[in-house]
């Protein structure tokens, strides 16, 4: 648990000091990065016997690839995570009019709804989600947020206690360079 939140930590400090910084964009396959995100959690949903679908079309973004697989692998992680054992894990994409919008979705323990303000802050936990997964550094919503910052994407997230959780990520039309099948 050290390891993993030193590791956190500096990941955090170096994306925060990249946001003084324009940060190296180019072609980014969407749907390579999300596939390689699920296939780098294979162990965790193996162990807890959680399926991940994928239904994400092939779509390029002007992006930076290290930063949206960081992104994707902290979502669909919390998603694995916070899901019960046996559960079903979901990352779909679709444009929409004025960006592609990618949602996590799980159906696990859920946010209350007077927690989802506080759920990006640093080291900030729910006493449930504390209970679930005592291993949690706190800072993997901190890091999706200042990722979010840096590369301009808009993340929303709604919730049900008990229900499960859904993440989306807005990327700006401008940022999209082809779609396809």
């Amino acid at each position: 648990t050290l390891r993993e939140r030193i590791k956190d930590i500096l990941l955090l400090g170096e994306l925060r000091t990249l946001i003084e910084k324009p940060v190296l964009r180019g072609a980014v396959n969407l749907q390579s990065v999300i596939n390689s995100a699920v296939e780098e959690l294979a162990d965790k949903t193996e162990e807890r016997k959680i399926s991940v679908n994928v239904s994400v079309p092939l779509i390029a973004v002007t992006s930076n690839d290290k930063q949206l697989k960081i992104l994707f692998l902290n979502l669909i992680s919390n998603a694995i995570l916070y899901s019960h054992n046996g559960g079903k894990v979901e990352v779909s994409a679709k444009q929409e009019d004025d960006c592609v919008c990618v949602s996590v979705s799980d159906h696990g323990i859920g946010i209350k709804s007077e927690s989802l303000p506080r759920i990006f802050d640093e080291y900030f936990r729910t006493k449930a989600a504390a209970e679930f997964n005592r291993l949690s550094t706190g800072l993997g919503l901190a890091i999706v947020k200042q990722i979010a910052l840096g590369l301009n994407l808009k993340i929303s997230v709604t919730s049900e206690e008990g229900h499960g959780t859904k993440f989306e990520i807005a990327i700006p039309a401008g940022d999209i360079i082809k779609i396809g099948k």
